[in-house]
């Protein structure tokens, strides 16, 4: 790792650093994600424009938006960011075997682990978004990234993935609606600098590689054991909704294939796969 990585990650001169295809390439190590990279004015989501346009993308492009007019989390639920503050970006795989839910933790893990050392302000609260934690008070979460994965068929019927992240990166509390500001943050809030977009970008491409290439080589056991330590939703009595129903439990762990682990209250373990936690808090 870059021994300057914490003050390249830094960018105090400028609150809207542009994005620059340059500098992002100088920072990036890998050998296929994000070489071949295209940066956008403007698109309705960079998940839909790489859908769109994956059948003649290599595997591994990279889209990124400066601003997206139709930007989408879980449950189609709105994504909204100012420009030149943030990074909303996707990749393509074409070419590999890992399911979504591996996919999901493996885009969250990578934006952890490319802010850590510089601060350690974010976790992953399952499934995919992610949070700052209070030091104060663990229940108190404030959300700062998603991450959407979605599987698709290109038209000769080939399944590809696409990696959707959206990260608060400088925008300012102000820039968020009046309904959610006391439910979100961003790194620049959370650290007290303005960040360089560009790096971090790279920084996050790198990390997901080097996960992605080890989940294919010797499984996604390394990945499960990083979530553990980065999750913020285990330990925790959480409610879950599941469509229409509501569950409650202990969330105790992760299993093998990324689900969460939940206890109820005759102590019976089951595994929970899709789900939105709307309520927890810390087991005393």
């Amino acid at each position: 790792m870059n021994p300057n990585r914490s003050s390249n990650l830094f960018d105090p001169e400028r609150g809207e650093n542009p994005l620059s295809l340059d500098e992002i390439l100088t920072h990036l190590v890998t050998e296929r994600i994000g070489r071949h990279l295209t940066i956008l004015e403007e698109v309705d989501s960079s998940n839909s424009h790489l859908a769109r346009e994956a059948e003649r993308l290599p595997d591994g492009a990279v889209c990124v938006a400066e601003l997206q007019t139709a930007g989408r989390g879980r449950h189609g639920r709105a994504w909204t960011s100012p420009p030149r503050r943030n990074l909303m970006f996707s990749v393509v795989f074409k070419e590999s075997s890992i399911p979504g839910p591996i996919a999901t933790l493996i885009g969250a893990l990578s934006t952890v682990q490319a802010t850590r050392g510089v601060g350690d302000w974010i976790a992953l609260k399952w499934p995919n978004d992610l949070v700052s934690e209070s030091p104060d008070d663990g229940a108190v979460e404030k959300k700062v990234g998603g991450v959407l994965s979605e599987t698709k068929t290109d038209r000769a019927g080939k399944p590809f993935l696409i990696l959707g992240i959206g990260i608060n990166v400088n925008s300012r509390l102000e820039d968020f609606p009046e309904e959610i500001r006391e439910r979100v943050s961003t790194l620049s809030f959370l650290s007290g600098q303005v960040w360089n977009r560009n790096w971090l970008l790279a920084e996050i491409l790198n990390r997901i590689e080097a996960l992605w290439k080890s989940s294919e080589a010797i499984g996604a056991e390394s990945v499960i054991d990083e979530a553990r330590r980065n999750c913020s939703t285990l330990g925790k009595q959480v409610r879950l909704r599941i469509g229409d129903q509501v569950i409650e439990g202990e969330a105790v762990d992760l299993d093998p294939m990324g689900r969460l682990l939940l206890r109820d209250e005759t102590g019976y373990v089951y595994p929970v796969e899709l789900g939105e936690v709307v309520q927890a808090r810390r087991i005393t």
